[in-house]
């Protein structure tokens, strides 16, 4: 009897000690693919960069942004100003966020405020304002959301990213986790 009981936890022991090193192995291959799936995108100026799913593509077309990137119907653009580049009308994070809300507002119609302004403190050092409008391009009929988002860095106070994130309503929900994931990537690289 005793013998019997000795074997059982013996086996025990063993099925136990190759779970456990099954198990944390897994979790290695999960993390080590998970960062081979991602991509880093630096800003024009090479004050800030991103991580992205690796189906983010920078967009190589010339446009405003210091950094383009789409995927599907995604599409994100990053600015990145220095305040005391300003005078007193756009001297401000806010000032600037709905400098660029008026600006897309003139441009097109039905522009609605879908969720009103939030600020985000996703990790210690940043803060992130949000807020999401719709409207359709004028002259054309599709529909589009648009993110407006206005990152500050406690390390460099004069320095702000101003990202628009663009999809369609019908997906936003869906790619809303990935877009605040990819915001939550910010990293500033010179303080």
């Amino acid at each position: 009897m005793f013998k019997k009981k000795s074997i059982l936890w013996s086996l025990l022991l063993i099925v136990s000690c190759f779970l456990l090193i099954a198990c944390s192995s897994q979790k290695d291959v999960k993390s080590i693919l998970a960062s081979e799936s991602k991509s880093t995108h630096t800003t024009f100026g090479n004050d800030v960069q991103f991580m992205t799913d690796k189906k983010w593509q920078v967009d190589d077309e010339e446009g405003p942004f210091d950094l383009q990137l789409w995927h599907d119907s995604s599409y994100m653009g990053v600015m990145v100003y220095h305040l005391s580049d300003f005078n007193d009308d756009l001297n401000s994070a806010e000032k600037l966020l709905n400098f660029h809300i008026d600006d897309l507002k003139g441009k097109r119609n039905e522009f609605i405020e879908v969720e009103p302004l939030t600020v985000l403190d996703k990790r210690e050092d940043i803060s992130i304002s949000q807020v999401v409008y719709s409207g359709v391009k004028k002259d054309e009929s599709t529909k589009f959301i648009y993110f407006f988002n206005m990152i500050t860095f406690d390390d460099n106070p004069d320095l702000v990213a101003f990202v628009l994130m663009t999809t369609l309503p019908s997906d936003f929900e869906e790619e809303r986790p990935e877009l605040d994931d990819i915001l939550s990537s910010v990293e500033l690289l010179e303080p």
